[in-house]
């Protein structure tokens, strides 16, 4: 797991916790990992020392995807009522 997605892991679980049940969000924390890890393997380093920016494409790349997490949880209640 890339230092940004430490950063964010209380903040992103206890959101995960309040509208999942435990089994869910911890299957869903897994995920968020598992993509975290697949993005950085693809992306490798994005230029490291060379690129100032590359450290803000893997935080970019957490923060999508735990708002498209949340976007769709949104989206399953507006459907509901």
């Amino acid at each position: 797991m890339d230092k940004y997605l430490k950063i964010f892991e209380p903040a992103m679980k206890k959101w995960l916790a309040e509208h999942y049940s435990p089994e869910e969000a911890k299957k869903r924390w897994e995920r968020t990992v598992a993509l975290d890890d697949k993005w950085i393997r693809e992306e490798g380093d994005l230029g490291g020392r060379k690129n100032a920016m590359a450290s803000n494409m893997l935080e970019a790349y957490a923060f999508l995807h735990s708002m498209i997490r949340w976007t769709e949880a949104l989206l399953r209640r507006i459907c509901k009522a």
